[in-house]
């Protein structure tokens, strides 16, 4: 009874603290990649979450890509906010996406679309 009551205390605190469903990337791919869709793109993530994490673990941690610019191979990228830390820290360790080398650069994260739409058109 007393491990129910703390468990419910802390999911309330952590609810509180972090009142977002979801969490939001501002990312970017760089180096020697040559034409990317936003398909490519969420099949590498895919991928990258699995080689990290396991199928099982990777399947436990929703991704949807939201905008991506081919031009600039800059995009948004949504997950909840459970899984936030793992996957930005698997974007941040792979060093090649689709067989050639290249990485993520994570330029801007929130728990609000709306914050990082702002802060993006501010500080571009």
């Amino acid at each position: 009874q007393m491990e129910e009551e703390t468990g419910k205390e802390t999911e309330s605190i952590i609810k509180r603290a972090l009142p977002n469903e979801y969490y939001y990337f501002d990312f970017s791919l760089e180096g020697s990649l040559g034409s990317l869709t936003s398909y490519l793109v969420d099949i590498n993530i895919r991928s990258t979450l699995g080689y990290f994490y396991g199928e099982l673990g990777s399947a436990q941690i929703p991704t949807q890509i939201l905008k991506f610019d081919r031009q600039f191979r800059r995009g948004i990228l949504k997950t909840n906010v459970e899984s936030a830390v793992k996957l930005w820290a698997a974007l941040s360790l792979v060093e090649g996406v689709d067989g050639r080398m290249g990485q993520y650069q994570i330029h801007k994260s929130s728990a609000s679309l709306t914050s990082l739409a702002v802060k993006r058109y501010l500080n571009d």
